[in-house]
């Protein structure tokens, strides 16, 4: 082989080793680029489930309020329960405690009306 032979095969040689490097480098900053949207689309990804966290944590801690409400409520209603049956017993007890009174009263009118209507001689 020449010298010029020799000359053209290390130039195809330079070339080639260039081109591959070249062709290695465009692949890495592919790679790279792949990995930047990755990381941008892992991020946004971040930033949404945040947001979904803090609205979660906002709702539970609404919930928390509302279940104490209802908790105060519910120890509101139980003290009237409380209250109305303690008024229905003692109305009970007052109404079975007077139920013959008021026998008594009609047995001692339908008496005095004989008594009047007997002696009334007019």
């Amino acid at each position: 082989m020449d010298v010029e032979g020799m000359i053209n095969q290390e130039l195809r040689k330079a070339v080639n080793e260039r081109t591959q490097a070249r062709q290695e480098k465009d692949q890495a900053l592919q790679e790279k680029d792949l990995a930047l949207q990755e990381n941008a689309d892992l991020q946004k990804t971040v930033e949404d489930q945040s947001g979904i966290i803090t609205e979660l944590t906002t709702e539970l801690a609404n919930l928390k309020v509302q279940l104490e409400n209802v908790k105060t409520s519910k120890a509101e209603l139980d003290k009237t329960a409380r209250q109305l049956k303690d008024s229905l017993e003692s109305l009970q007890q007052s109404s079975s405690a007077n139920i013959f009174a008021p026998c008594s009263m009609t047995s001692r009118f339908m008496t005095a009306a004989k008594f009047l209507l007997n002696n009334n001689s007019c």
